[in-house]
């Protein structure tokens, strides 16, 4: 097995054991979501078609998986805050001052605190 061939194998692996752990939290939402998200993830890396659709009758998105075995599929929750009109420019302004955060070892929690890292 050459180079690309085990980089090819070991993501199909990683993907593999992730769609496993889906289905063995599939009544687990949260980390049911959480894992939908990484295998999607994963999946983009392969080259597998990834996407998400709302179902006409659906409020909830669905995100779907080309897989070569046939497609899979599973409702993920809306985001819970609406956009908040921000601008391509206000995007990666945001983006930049996360970087600069995360480079400079303060960032913020997702509750809103401040964590310095040492």
């Amino acid at each position: 097995m050459n180079e690309k061939e085990k980089e090819l194998w070991t993501l199909q692996f990683h993907l593999a054991m992730v769609l496993i752990r889906i289905k063995e939290n599939d009544h687990s939402f949260d980390k049911r979501n959480k894992l939908t998200y990484k295998a999607m993830g994963l999946a983009t890396e392969l080259g597998y078609e990834v996407g998400v659709r709302c179902g006409e009758e659906d409020t909830w998105p669905i995100v779907y998986i080309e897989l070569p075995t046939g497609q899979v599929s599973w409702h993920v929750p809306q985001h819970p805050k609406p956009w908040d009109h921000h601008t391509t420019e206000e995007k990666y302004k945001r983006i930049d001052t996360f970087f600069q955060q995360v480079v400079e070892r303060n960032v913020q929690t997702p509750e809103g605190k401040r964590k310095r890292f040492a």
